[in-house]
């Protein structure tokens, strides 16, 4: 099974800054001799030797030192690519209040709650149940929907 090369050039930044390839393994839930055969596919692929290595030791080469530095330049924009395609990318988080009616709530805001969390999961909803025109201040509300007239406070008002 041939493995894709971000994979590889992740393994490989993961030894070189760990200088272990157990503990590499233990990461990444793999045995010692798959890190070792990824690491062997890279050198094999590059036709260079990226490490020297030995029972008690694992050391960069000229080139593996060079390698890296560039390596590690791409696993991270694969990882910022993996999260903006994933909707995570804006860093949205925090804690978000709403107030509403507990009809309304229940049936219209609660079923969209799951996907909203799942696509941002730092988000943290609190739903409160308003009986009468929220006081968006007073009550510490970030969001409120209400059907109705609203008293005049400075909140933004869409019909």
């Amino acid at each position: 099974m041939k493995i894709d090369r971000i994979s590889l050039l992740d393994t490989y930044t993961r030894v070189v800054e760990s200088r272990s390839l157990s503990n590499v393994a233990r990461d990444l839930g793999l045995s010692q001799s798959t890190i070792s055969r990824r690491l062997s596919e890279l050198e094999d692929n590059l036709g260079v030797r990226l490490l020297n290595r030995n029972t008690r030791s694992m050391v960069p080469t000229r080139d593996g030192q060079a390698f890296y530095k560039h390596a590690c330049e791409i696993v991270q924009i694969a990882d910022q690519a993996a999260r903006e395609i994933s909707g995570d990318e804006t860093g949205l988080g925090g804690l978000v209040r709403i107030g509403t009616s507990a009809a309304f709530g229940q049936h219209f805001i609660l079923p969209r709650l799951p996907p909203i969390l799942k696509r941002w999961p730092r988000i943290s909803l609190d739903l409160y149940h308003v009986e009468g025109p929220p006081d968006m201040l007073a009550q510490g509300l970030d969001i409120a929907i209400w059907s109705g007239e609203i008293s005049d406070q400075p909140v933004i008002k869409r019909k």
